[in-house]
C-alpha cells in the first residue's frame, strides 16, 4: 500500500473539491450520515491512482515517473 504525504493529501482533496477526479464519475466523497449514525458525515471512497503506480498495472501507460506517480 502507498503512503501519501499529508500534503499531498491535502492538495488532492482541495482541488478534488470533495468529488471523486475520474471523468465519468465525480460522485461526492462526503455523505450524510443517517439519523443512527454519530457522526454526521461519512467519507466515502479512498485515495487511488489515476495513473497506475507500475507500468503494467491499469491504466499504466503515462510519462509520470515513479516518484511522481505517488504525488499528488
Amino acid at each position: 500500500m502507498v503512503s501519501f504525504q499529508q500534503k499531498d493529501l491535502k492538495i488532492l482533496w482541495g482541488k478534488a473539491a470533495g468529488r471523486c477526479s475520474m471523468p465519468d464519475c465525480r460522485k461526492q466523497l462526503v455523505l450524510e450520515a443517517s439519523p443512527a449514525v454519530q457522526s454526521k458525515a461519512i467519507l466515502h471512497g479512498e485515495n487511488c491512482h489515476i495513473v497506475a503506480e507500475t507500468a503494467n498495472g491499469p491504466r499504466g501507460k503515462s510519462n509520470l515517473s515513479l516518484s511522481d506517480r505517488n504525488r499528488y
